[in-house]
């Protein structure tokens, strides 16, 4: 027999994972628990029970939540006084039916073209302020036009063209995008969206006032409220915001016929006027070439070709809308060739068309002269983004460049913007844009007085200026896809089988300067990573592991650390302690001024990590909710103090599935109740009425069971009806009304006696405990496998200091272990605990 008297006053590694439980002797085990449970590990190495959940608002009130993909949390900083939190939820919007999706981009006069037009930014993000009100989100995800009809009728050559939308069927598999794959990056008042699939164009949400937000896709994004330019919506001319392939990648030529012009309407009396004997938009061309370009895998690519139209080089886009086209008439000089294809111009890059208001009907008598037709040309290139070559996967902002990351096609290529202006994204310069000149308005040409310019000429004579946009790839032995892009001192890059930073070498990122090296060859996954400090936080190609990315100044390079070694039981089980079958990370988000990485996992719990390597705190814990999580942000609080942490929760109430937005404030610090902020609210889905009150509004429990707390004290469990509880007695500072919650840890065997020898195996008895506490109220302890009694001085007022408690439970064989916890709506803070007892051999 041996007595001891263990100290346990630090819970800095939070929870340690069972296949550790035999490492006594490892640092961590002593300041580690089995479970950390809606408790948050503070840097000085104690932990402090998590603040109730304050109900915002309910998302898509009064509908219950739309179709059973998931939501996404996105924090919109545009100061540390103005913060957003934006929802996502594409499931909100109509999806196309599959009548639509099947046609290869060439759509009939059917009904179901209406609903190209009912995808408003609205129904799928929500923005609110941190101060609980909701922003206007404007703008339309659906297509561009309302209505496109031929009024030069060449029905013999093809009939059924009325509608066509480059990058539809992108746009229509937002409806069923799994949120949590969206990559996000901001600059200013300017957010950028990429989804891992690769399968949907970036979209771009901008704030244009104080409550006011625009949701585009990039590549038509407005630019009237950015640069002042006084545009009709949707008519951007001389933009260009996709970028292109390297130029005739399959050395052939390509020839155009002309074979009809669309008219286009936006509403009874506007629209664009069409300039005949020129390229206009959406005229339907016959494009041939000798080489087997256009096949059925081409159906929806774009092609950008510079050719001789009467006496000026043009440039014209194109997208293939029908392969089936038939072959060349009799006396054609490419007549033995079968790539021939029906094509379109397209408005996203052409710069040879006219955009002007147009006030009354088409004359009928107004097609006199056709657009011309273009002879042969190998001045020609395919664009990098469309629905064949997918889209980027990953985004990011650096050194004044927007970053896109990897495509289904290009899954190794980083593309970037020009220098200060992320709209442009171009892969050639154009033929009109010559030396001195800028044809095309784009602020894409090499001035006369620009010196050395022989010595920054590209493999295809072009000119490359350091503010030119970028596109290059790493070199590698195997060709991984990029995972991840964050921005820091160099531009870091995850890939699925390594890490790179790539920089400017000695100067800035251009397009004269790309230096990119391999660090680490651990390999991610798509999961968006996350900057703790100078740190990158990401998640392993397995889906369960966190490491980080830091530069080591010992090395001389950057290294990656598993953060998950000491706790990798974290996504094996659910919050109560049963296995999780495939449970994985699904989505990483940080909160600054608590140094915890906040992670959403597949199966909808929130786990918690507080990371602070400064003070040796990297501490595991999780969050059981009652509600299933669909997003976790930190944002700033209306004064900027603190960072709060917004949540997107599915709760079932009333018989529906509702998806509320809830938040933690600051903590419980004062005494002095100024604000709600600095009442001890410690409910779920809580909500708080200051002053004098007995009945409080929980509309969004309905049915629900709730606690009821008037002026900090218990005052009655009701349930809700008619939208309303009302409490036993009338408030005189505050009532709160919300759901109760257990928060907890439970230590790891204390490893009680361990000075006498190993104490695993021996039978551990505990009579009694020392609690250290901060601040706290009805705190009860004990064995985890048997009662945990109340520790009598912390029940009627907040208390700091060591306080007793017998612990008469008798020998045990399953270690000495202690439960500390509290589901009252008070506050605990727990700084250590004092274990006293003895062990014996069985």
């Amino acid at each position: 027999m041996s007595k001891f008297n263990d100290l346990v006053n630090s819970f800095k590694s939070g929870e340690f994972s069972p296949k550790m439980s035999a490492r006594t002797e490892v640092e961590e085990y002593n300041s580690s628990c089995e479970r950390v449970v809606n408790m948050f590990p503070m840097k000085q190495g104690g932990v402090n029970r998590r603040k109730g959940l304050e109900y915002i608002h309910r998302i898509f009130e009064p509908n219950p939540l739309q179709g059973d993909g998931k939501a996404r949390s996105i924090p919109f900083i545009f100061s540390k006084r103005e913060a957003y939190h934006i929802t996502l939820h594409p499931s909100n919007l109509i999806p196309a039916p599959a009548s639509v999706l099947n046609r290869t981009n060439v759509l009939g006069k059917g009904d179901d073209n209406t609903l190209f037009h009912n995808m408003p930014a609205s129904n799928f993000i929500v923005v609110t302020k941190n101060d609980g009100t909701n922003a206007n989100v404007s703008g339309d995800l659906g297509t561009e036009w309302n209505n496109i009809s031929t009024y030069t009728d060449v029905s013999a050559i093809n009939n059924s063209l009325f509608y066509y939308a480059p990058f539809y069927k992108g746009q229509f598999k937002l409806a069923g995008a799994d949120a949590r794959g969206f990559h996000y990056a901001q600059s200013g008042d300017i957010m950028l969206l990429t989804h891992e699939s690769g399968e949907i164009p970036p979209i771009v949400i901008a704030r244009t006032d104080e409550d006011e937000f625009e949701v585009e896709w990039f590549h038509l994004f407005r630019l009237k409220t950015f640069f002042g330019v006084d545009q009709t919506k949707h008519f951007y001319t001389n933009i260009m915001r996709v970028p292109f392939l390297t130029p005739n990648t399959t050395d052939t030529t390509i020839k155009g016929t002309f074979i009809e012009t669309h008219r286009i309407d936006i509403a009874p009396s506007g629209g664009p006027a069409v300039t005949f004997g020129d390229v206009n938009l959406y005229d339907v061309y016959k494009l041939e070439s000798k080489k087997p370009i256009f096949t059925d895998a081409k159906l929806g690519s774009t092609f950008k070709i510079e050719a001789l139209v009467g006496a000026a080089i043009k440039t014209i886009d194109f997208v293939v809308v029908d392969v089936d086209y038939p072959q060349p008439p009799s006396g054609n000089p490419l007549e033995n060739s079968p790539y021939v294809c029906l094509a379109i111009t397209s408005r996203f890059h052409t710069s040879d068309f006219t955009i002007d208001a147009f006030d009354g009907p088409f004359p009928d008598n107004v097609a006199t002269t056709a657009p011309a037709a273009f002879a042969a040309t190998d001045n020609w290139s395919e664009s990098a983004w469309d629905d064949v070559q997918g889209f980027p996967r990953s985004c990011c902002f650096f050194e004044q460049r927007a970053v896109f990351g990897g495509t289904k096609k290009e899954v190794d290529t980083i593309r970037t913007s020009r220098t200060g202006n992320i709209f442009v994204m171009l892969g050639t310069r154009f033929t009109q844009d010559g030396a001195g000149t800028d044809v095309t308005k784009l602020n894409n040409f090499v001035p006369v007085n620009i010196p050395d310019k022989d010595k920054v000429v590209d493999i295809f004579g072009a000119v490359n200026l350091e503010t030119d946009p970028v596109s290059f790839r790493p070199s590698s032995n195997e060709i991984n896809a990029i995972q991840w892009l964050s921005s820091g001192q160099a531009l870091m890059m995850g890939t699925l089988g390594a890490e790179y930073v790539v920089s400017g070498g000695n100067k800035a990122l251009s397009a004269t300067s790309v230096a990119f090296r391999r660090q680490t060859t651990r390999g991610g996954s798509p999961i968006m990573p996350v900057r703790a400090d100078d740190e990158v936080v990401y998640i392993l190609r397995d889906g369960r592991s966190a490491y980080n990315f830091k530069f080591s100044e010992r090395n001389g390079s950057f290294l990656s650390n598993d953060l998950t070694l000491h706790a990798d039981h974290i996504v094996d089980v659910n919050t109560f302690g049963d296995p999780a079958a495939d449970k994985q990370f699904r989505v990483l988000e940080y909160c600054t001024t608590r140094n915890i990485v906040l992670a959403v996992t597949s199966n909808d719990e929130l786990i918690g990590f507080t990371y602070s390597p400064a003070n040796g705190v990297m501490a595991w814990h999780r969050f059981p909710l009652g509600a299933k999580v669909h997003g976790a942000v930190a944002i700033p609080s209306q004064n900027g103090d603190v960072d709060e942490i917004w949540m997107l929760l599915e709760r079932f109430i009333d018989g529906e599935r509702r998806l509320h937005v809830e938040k933690i404030g600051k903590d419980f610090l004062s005494d002095v109740l100024d604000n709600v902020d600095d009442i001890p609210n410690f409910l779920d889905s809580s909500k708080v009425l200051v002053g004098v009150n007995d009945t409080i509004n929980m509309d969004h429990l309905e049915g629900e069971e709730v606690h009821i707390y008037v002026d900090g004290e218990f005052d009655s469990v009701a349930t809700v009806a008619g939208g309303t509880v009302t409490a036993t007695k009338n408030s005189a500072k505050f009532l709160v009304a919300g759901i109760p919650y257990e928060s907890y840890v439970e230590t790891n065997d204390l490893n009680a006696g361990g000075q006498f020898g190993t104490s695993l195996g021996l039978t551990q008895r505990i009579d009694r405990l020392q609690v250290l506490v901060y601040r706290s109220r009805g705190v009860r302890a004990g064995h985890p496998l048997g009662k945990q009694d109340p520790v009598k001085d912390l029940i009627s007022e907040l208390k700091t200091g060591t306080f007793p408690l017998d612990f008469p439970q008798g020998p045990r064989e399953d270690g000495a272990k202690i439960k500390i916890a509290a589901d009252g709506a008070y506050p605990l803070t727990i700084l250590g605990v004092v274990a006293r007892g003895q062990t014996n051999d069985r």
